[in-house]
């Protein structure tokens, strides 16, 4: 049940960040290369590394995304709805503290 209830949520923030203009047709030159570097678009990694990831690996604990979001949304209403889902997201997963 938790699974399905993952994948609703991270639906939800898909829906979301289609809403708000972040979302990204084709996936960039440096995802195939990503190796946990810093990113140069937070919402591209959210789409293209995190989030699919979240959904194959449901058993492993993460680290809290709320947090690493929280500097990019800059006041932008358009993004607050992401905040939101991700808090949820971060309240039914299992998670650790970096």
């Amino acid at each position: 049940m938790q699974d399905h209830t993952i994948a609703y949520q991270i639906g939800l923030i898909q829906a979301a960040m289609q809403d708000a203009g972040v979302w990204t047709v084709e996936s960039p030159e440096w995802v195939r290369f990503y190796s946990g570097e810093p990113t140069p678009d937070i919402w591209q990694w959210l789409q293209f590394i995190y989030l699919p990831m979240r959904l194959a690996i449901s058993y492993q604990c993460f680290p809290y995304l709320a947090p690493q979001l929280q500097s990019h949304l800059e006041n932008n209403p358009k993004l607050s709805p992401l905040l939101q889902l991700t808090i949820e997201l971060d309240s039914i997963t299992p998670t650790i503290h970096l």
